[in-house]
């Protein structure tokens, strides 16, 4: 508004001066200067402006009608706070000065705000003292009357929370808490409590000017202000313990974690190990000592027993040092582009004679150049296992094979999805449920009495999550399995 009628050179004389004026015109804010805008901002520190907000003077104080509605701010305040009404707008209303009017010709008027006596105006030089401790404290410190009014507040509350300490006198702390979590109604039991000299700690959640949530430890001790019985409220930011506590816990879960993985292996390594070894050592020392006496049948019957055990202990050694590499993090993720197509007919070669053992067919219908960028050892390492699981749990004259699934079904965009097919026992709904659960070693024996850790589809899993990609599986008890796994496409 410029339409003021007051002269140019008494507007410029007040925008310059260091006393704080407020030019009002038809009940409304049309100017004030920057001291008096210094002195409204820690009212309204979220207004960008007050020009044109209406304004009344009552019983010499200062009034400003926001655009709020009273039921938002009553419930914004959490009902804790009395707030005048007038046509259902919210007023602040400004007791710490006192307003002179100046000038006043019919809509114009000029009033003069001068702030009230703050406490070191009227502390007497001993209690000067205490009030320079009081504002020493880094932490907060609130004084608050019986129904948790702030009387007043320390410098730690400005740097803590953000607003001027002006801001906190007259409010409770509901204006200033995160009320989607603070229980505001034990706040005020705790109050009361406090107030009849029962100490309280409690731990709720600020919130800054800036709208940043952090947690807070509160101490409520009754004390006494000038005469008169008081809470005093000791308030401490602590977004850092909370942190640290966090990380702890993080570490003793990891922790309790490594103390899993390392008491799961020496259960494998005291039973699983110990077995195939005997295995392998009973049937040399059999085949040693009675080679001549031994016949041609059952020496291929012994043969062919030693190299089933030792092929279980090596894969079982293998997926032991890739599993406590992964749960230590030591296994490291080194991704290329290469295809699978390759990869795919390499590692089915690798257990032709396995297959052919049970007279299993072993296939591929992956025929055609499919380039993915994962990491080749561990993508090796997933059909290493799934392969040699398919072929363990499919009976003689069975069938293995490998195809390229629709991996848009599991949200794979970008993503190449493999599956490992067998015709062979399958897999129960109970015992899907406890295949990717660390914590419990699942192990069956194959058809041809083959022994296994638990430990191969678990390594599958997590191998295919290091390569951002996924593993589930898809089975019936008697009609065979399938396992899928997606891995990234090559340039995305």
């Amino acid at each position: 508004m410029t339409n003021l009628n007051v002269p140019q050179w008494c507007r410029t004389l007040i925008e310059q001066s260091n006393e704080a004026y407020v030019f009002t015109e038809n009940d409304k804010i049309a100017f004030l200067n920057e001291k008096a805008w210094s002195l409204v901002r820690a009212f309204l520190p979220e207004s960008d402006s007050c020009i044109g907000l209406e304004v009344f003077l009552e019983s010499n104080r200062l009034n400003i009608v926001t655009g709020q509605t009273s039921i938002q701010l009553a419930v914004h305040a959490d009902q804790s706070d009395y707030i005048p009404m007038v046509y259902d707008k919210v007023i602040s209303t400004f007791d710490n000065f006192s307003v002179e009017l100046l000038f006043s010709d019919n809509s114009v008027q000029i009033l003069k705000l001068k702030e009230a006596l703050k406490p070191n105006d009227y502390f007497t030089e001993n209690d000067q003292g205490y009030y320079s401790l009081f504002n020493t404290v880094k932490d907060v410190i609130f004084i608050q009357d019986r129904d948790g009014v702030i009387l007043e507040a320390n410098l730690g509350a400005e740097k803590i929370y953000g607003y001027p300490t002006a801001y906190f006198k007259g409010k409770t702390p509901a204006a200033f808490s995160a009320y989607a979590t603070d229980d505001n109604k034990q706040i005020k039991i705790s109050l009361e409590k406090a107030f009849q000299g029962e100490p309280q700690k409690l731990e709720f959640w600020g919130k800054r000017s800036n709208g940043e949530i952090f947690p807070k430890e509160i101490y409520l001790y009754k004390g006494n202000f000038f005469g008169k019985d008081v809470v005093i409220a000791l308030v401490t930011d602590i977004t850092s313990r909370k942190q640290t506590e966090a990380q702890f816990e993080a570490y003793t879960m990891q922790l309790h974690e490594l103390i899993e993985t390392r008491d799961k292996i020496y259960s494998i390594v005291a039973h699983d190990l110990r077995s195939s070894f005997s295995s392998i050592l009973g049937l040399s020392e059999l085949l040693t000592e009675d080679w001549e006496s031994i016949e041609d049948d059952r020496k291929k019957i012994f043969a062919k027993n030693i190299f089933i055990a030792a092929d279980g202990s090596y894969k079982l050694l293998q997926n032991l040092l890739d599993w406590s590499k992964n749960q230590s993090g030591l296994l490291e993720y080194e991704p290329v582009s290469f295809d699978m197509c390759g990869v795919i007919n390499e590692i089915l070669s690798l257990y032709r004679i396995q297959a052919t053992q049970k007279n299993i067919t072993l296939h591929s219908d992956v025929t055609t150049p499919t380039f993915v960028f994962a990491d080749v050892n561990m993508v090796q390492s997933i059909l290493r296992n799934l392969i040699s699981n398919a072929i363990k749990f499919t009976p003689e004259n069975g069938r293995v094979w490998v195809t390229i699934c629709d991996g848009e079904a599991v949200n794979s965009v970008n993503m190449v999805c493999l599956s490992v097919h067998d015709n062979g026992v399958g897999i129960s709904k109970e015992r899907i449920e406890k295949l990717f659960d660390s914590k419990i070693n699942s192990t069956t024996t194959g058809t041809a009495n083959e022994q296994g850790t638990g430990l191969g589809i678990l390594i599958c899993k997590e191998m295919a999550e290091k390569n951002q990609g996924q593993l589930w599986v898809e089975s019936e008890e008697g009609t065979g399995s399938k396992f899928s796994f997606t891995l990234p496409i090559t340039g995305h």
